[in-house]
């Protein structure tokens, strides 16, 4: 391949930011936005095992007998079912109270130190799309591109499937044994609260850190936004901790295109509603 060849592929696939809908206002410079989400993610880690302890010291007193009777009647209907069979209820309900406070917590740092430095969380995000059609009209756009999205994004993915090893099943394992209430959590923990933190951190702030400070470098528009979208997507897989070299790839993969279609949409809705119906479908048929 030429290298005028390529770099029409990457214009291609990755067209320069005047072309795209989102705009480069990031007011942080690369090294500013690293150290900011690198704390951000040990107040994620923080709040995470704090859950993670009072969970256990939980189950520990319960399993001593030192709560009050009351307390442990409660936590045993979480734990047992009327069958005398165990279920995953206060599991899920700390898992949920965890997931939902740690990003609420990551993004109240970034978003107070953006206001510290003169912006703000909501203004980066682009949220609702400046497009030239009524609320409703938005509305379906928004929900077909989404489909559309999602629906290639699976094609590619059932291609890869076919030359490569399979993925884990530890998520597959645990929805195997949710039911009633447990799953109705986890089902709001992925289809609902995932990718609305998700998006927010991993698009909103990290692809947007990303794409300001690497086009201040020497790089051209569209590579130095290629590599935000790579970075930020590996990021992304990463913070997921599932490393077997097939789910990595399909993670970054995903990450790839909610990012894409972020920077070509300009708003950050379109990721969500891509997130939200990959999690929902995964969540449906992993419980049938």
């Amino acid at each position: 391949m030429s290298a005028r060849t390529g770099s029409k592929t990457v214009n291609f696939l990755f067209p320069p930011s005047e072309q795209v809908r989102l705009k480069k206002l990031f007011p942080w410079s690369l090294s500013t936005a690293l150290k900011h989400y690198a704390i951000s993610w040990l107040i994620w880690a923080a709040v995470t095992a704090f859950w993670g302890a009072l969970l256990w010291g939980t189950l520990d007193a319960l399993g001593k007998g030192l709560l009050p009777q009351f307390l442990e009647g409660w936590l045993n209907t979480l734990i047992i079912d009327r069958q005398g069979n165990s279920k995953d209820t206060l599991v899920i309900s700390v898992m949920l109270l965890a997931f939902v406070t740690s990003f609420a917590a990551q993004l109240w740092y970034l978003a107070r130190k953006l206001r510290s430095s003169g912006s703000s969380l909501s203004a980066q995000l682009s949220l609702w799309p400046k497009w030239q059609l009524s609320t409703m009209s938005s509305t379906a756009l928004l929900v077909a591109l989404a489909m559309a999205v999602w629906f290639g994004y699976k094609a590619v993915e059932a291609t890869l499937l076919l030359v490569m090893p399979a993925p884990e099943q530890h998520t597959a394992d645990l929805v195997a044994r949710l039911q009633s209430t447990s799953l109705i959590l986890f089902a709001v923990m992925a289809a609902v609260c995932a990718p609305i933190f998700e998006e927010l951190v991993f698009r909103g702030v990290v692809l947007n850190a990303l794409r300001q400070s690497l086009s201040t470098k020497v790089y051209s528009s569209c590579i130095s936004d290629a590599m935000a979208v790579l970075f930020s997507s590996l990021l992304f897989a990463a913070a997921h901790f599932q490393f077997h070299p097939t789910t990595f790839l399909l993670l970054t993969l995903m990450g790839v295109t909610m990012a894409e279609a972020y920077r070509r949409s300009g708003t950050l809705l379109l990721p969500i509603l891509i997130h939200a119906i990959n999690n929902s479908v995964a969540v449906w048929f992993l419980s049938r």
